[in-house]
């Protein structure tokens, strides 16, 4: 918790796993998170399966992660 509050992140790692499905089934999107929990890239590997959206997750220079929900077909 301590990391999070540090950062400039938007969501916590409990809370990035969450913002994924929301985020996909409304067309996509970006928020910045701490690093991503196994959970968040499961949820991310699952959304990829059903849905035509992929979840990235770039770190930036900062320490935090670009979290981007993008549609697979443009």
């Amino acid at each position: 918790m301590a990391g999070y509050l540090a950062s400039s992140a938007f969501a916590g790692p409990y809370l990035a796993d969450q913002l994924l499905l929301p985020f996909a089934l409304a067309g996509g999107g970006s928020f910045t998170t701490v690093k991503p929990s196994q959970h968040s890239l499961t949820a991310a590997a699952i959304i990829a399966q059903f849905l035509d959206r992929r979840c990235t997750f770039q770190q930036r220079a900062d320490g935090v992660h670009l979290v981007e929900v993008v549609s697979t077909t443009s």
